[in-house]
Parts: C-alpha cells; sequence; structure tokens
C-alpha cells in the first residue's frame, strides 16, 4: 500500500511539473516588446498548496519601461506593471532555492521586457527575463 501511494505521489508530480511546460497555448503568437527593466519588490514562501513545488516562492516584481511614454501606447492599457507574479513554465510559481540562484532577491534589478499580444490566443501581457536561465527550475522544484 505505500508503494502504491509513492507511485501516486510521483505521478500526480509528473503530471503538475508537466502542466508547467513553456509550451504557447494558443498556437503561434506574436507580441510587441517594450524594453525595460524589473524590481523585485517581494519574495515569499508559497504557501496556497496548489503548485507543483513544495519550496515554491511567490515573487512579485514591479516592471518599468525604458522609454517613460511607452505606457500611452499599450496595447492592454489595464494591465498593470506594478505587482506582478514572476512565473515559470505556464504559469507555475518558482523553487526559491532556483529563484535565489538566478539572483530574484527583494531589491533586484532586472532586464525585463512587457510582451503585450498582436496576433494568435495566448495570454494579452506577458513579461520576459531574458537573462534568466529557466532551463532547471524543474530540477530545483521539491515535489508536494
Amino acid at each position: 500500500m505505500k508503494k502504491m501511494v509513492h507511485v501516486l505521489v510521483l505521478i500526480v508530480v509528473a503530471v503538475l511539473i508537466t502542466n508547467c511546460d513553456e509550451e504557447e497555448i494558443g498556437g503561434r503568437c506574436r507580441y510587441i516588446e517594450y524594453p525595460g527593466s524589473a524590481v523585485i519588490v517581494s519574495v515569499e514562501e508559497d504557501t496556497s498548496q496548489v503548485r507543483a513545488c513544495e519550496n515554491a516562492a511567490v515573487i512579485l516584481f514591479t516592471f518599468q519601461p525604458n522609454d517613460s511614454s511607452a505606457s500611452s501606447n499599450y496595447l492592454v492599457p489595464n494591465w498593470p506593471d506594478s505587482n506582478r507574479d514572476f512565473l515559470v513554465g505556464s504559469g507555475c510559481t518558482p523553487p526559491l532555492n532556483w529563484a535565489i540562484s538566478q539572483g530574484l532577491l527583494v531589491g533586484s534589478e532586472h532586464n525585463c521586457a512587457r510582451m503585450e499580444i498582436t496576433s494568435g490566443t495566448c495570454a494579452p501581457v506577458t513579461f520576459k527575463f531574458p537573462e534568466i536561465d529557466y532551463s532547471s527550475w524543474a530540477d530545483s522544484c521539491e515535489a508536494r
């Protein structure tokens, strides 16, 4: 019985991690890019119990475009740049140890771009962090 529970837990974790892959939902999408920077304003343990990693962290950032007038050109102006969730894959909170290894600490500043959809059926607004290495976040995830 114990072995069956372990197998079931492994299957559930595999499904959750698979759901956090980096595939685009809705096919090919095109975005307009507003370059800028993001400052990490909060890093806290994710206590929601709905994420794939036991050691997940809720990380909030505020985006500032390089061009101070860019926000007046936003296609989705009601999508705020403040207190945004830093997510990995297709919407998962990242493992805290991975986030720390990437320098995602309160007060740290990172190159970032606000991406607004111009065609397709993907998310209307996303934020891209080109200097963050996303390749190993799942390896740092401790299973629930």
